[in-house]
């Protein structure tokens, strides 16, 4: 609801959303060990269904340490409860990551 994130809103941003074969392509060149999910031929941002939102921390930061600080941001818990309304799914294991699937 309105004003739940007002306090917050600073950390409610869209970092990626749609990503070109290419600059994927240059991601993974510039992290050759970032796995699966930094593989082109794998990444859901060529459909444009997938965002990235900044929820707090590091938002390039994997670890597990990273995580646990940002399933714990009020922005975090406000798209949690949030995102099926408006058709978003989370993506297992990547509290940044939330894909359009209606």
């Amino acid at each position: 609801t309105e004003g739940e994130l007002a306090s917050t809103e600073k950390y409610f941003k869209i970092v990626s959303a749609f990503r070109p074969r290419e600059y994927q392509d240059q991601l993974r060149r510039q992290s050759p060990n970032a796995g699966s999910a930094g593989l082109a031929v794998n990444s859901p941002h060529f459909t444009g269904r997938a965002l990235d939102f900044y929820v707090g921390g590091d938002p390039v930061d994997t670890k597990d340490s990273n995580r646990a600080i940002q399933v714990k941001t009020a922005v975090y818990q406000w798209i949690v409860r949030n995102a099926e309304r408006f058709g978003f799914r989370p993506y297992f294991y990547e509290p940044w990551h939330w894909e359009y699937v209606k």
